[in-house]
């Protein structure tokens, strides 16, 4: 299906997007335009497109990658430069084997984040700027729920504390946890607004992951270990046995 045709729903998304979320923050801006290659959402699609010529099917009920936001505006420059974010940020270099462990098929992902529009400059880490808005963080949770509506994941891996405490707060409805070394188990037992149910896996986020993941543990497991345990029993809890494999 052509990218460019307003019926994929990547590209409904992408285009609620920019209302949903508006006005803007002092120190966030609006994505001028979808990287045309793989990327997170709303830099990008959110779809593994690596070197496809057409938009591949919208991955509805599977999995969801959550992360805080995009980054700032250099490096999603950056990527629409080069026509796809994988290959551009230290979050893809390292998120790629942990994906490839799983061994889940690439296309059965979105990926996406819970904060919407670009960092203005500052640091590209820590905690994003439009988060202190709470009339602004309000948008971005009603559109978050508007993204769940549509992906309908059944699996939703996040990437680092702050999107793990923002489904805590918005779809869990429990005290997030204070750190991820607290976080000692998966959510297997989450249901949605309108009763489907979804299993919730929070993950190191992987532009500090061989730095942080050896604190990490599960069971009788530690360190890398332990969070590849914990997607392989969010895949079955999800999935039973039969979860989209690249076998």
């Amino acid at each position: 299906m052509d990218p460019l045709r307003a019926e994929h729903p990547a590209r409904v998304l992408w285009l609620e997007s920019q209302l949903a979320v508006a006005p803007l923050p002092k120190g966030v801006v609006a994505v001028p335009e979808p990287i045309r290659g793989t990327g997170f959402f709303s830099g990008g699609y959110g779809l593994w497109i690596d070197g496809r010529a057409i938009m591949p099917v919208f991955p509805e009920g599977q999995v969801m990658i959550v992360g805080q936001d995009f980054n700032s505006v250099a490096v999603y420059e950056r990527a629409r430069f080069a026509g796809i974010e994988v290959g551009t940020s230290t979050t893809w270099k390292n998120l790629r084997p942990i994906l490839l462990r799983s061994d889940l098929a690439e296309d059965a992902y979105f990926f996406t984040n819970v904060y919407m529009g670009l960092r203005d400059g500052g640091p590209e880490t820590g905690r994003f700027p439009g988060a202190r808005d709470r009339d602004f963080a309000g948008r971005c949770m009603r559109f978050f729920i508007r993204q769940l509506e549509v992906s309908k994941p059944r699996l939703i891996l996040t990437l680092g504390l702050e999107p793990l405490r923002f489904l805590c707060r918005l779809i869990m409805k429990i005290p997030p946890p204070k750190t991820l070394t607290a976080c000692e188990r998966i959510y297997d037992s989450v249901r949605l607004a309108d009763g489907s149910a979804v299993v919730v896996v929070g993950l190191t986020h992987p532009s500090y992951y061989h730095a942080n993941v050896g604190r990490r543990s599960y069971g009788r497991f530690v360190g890398l270990e332990a969070e590849n345990a914990m997607i392989r029993d969010g895949l079955r809890a999800a999935f039973g046995d039969y979860w989209p494999s690249t076998r």
